[in-house]
């Protein structure tokens, strides 16, 4: 049995900032989780953006999520809805 797991407030900042669509809360909460070296943390936000599971170090991840949260903002701003 695995041991259990428990949420990250950072995790649960990303989430948060996710469902308000809330890019510059997002892009500093993984900024700060990248500082930290939480990989377990960065995989969650993989998962949490469709992305496949990164196996490089956290500051790979970031750059990969924050390429993923730029891109989703270009494409989600206001002028092209």
């Amino acid at each position: 049995m695995s041991e259990p797991y428990e949420i990250d407030s950072d995790l649960l900042s990303f989430l948060e900032a996710k469902e308000a669509q809330d890019y510059n809360r997002m892009l500093s909460v993984v900024t700060r989780l990248s500082r930290a070296g939480k990989e377990r943390e960065l995989d969650s936000i993989c998962t949490a953006l469709d992305m496949p599971a990164l196996s490089d170090t956290a500051e790979k991840k970031a750059a990969a999520i924050t390429g993923q949260l730029l891109l989703q903002q270009k494409f989600d701003g206001g002028r092209l809805r």
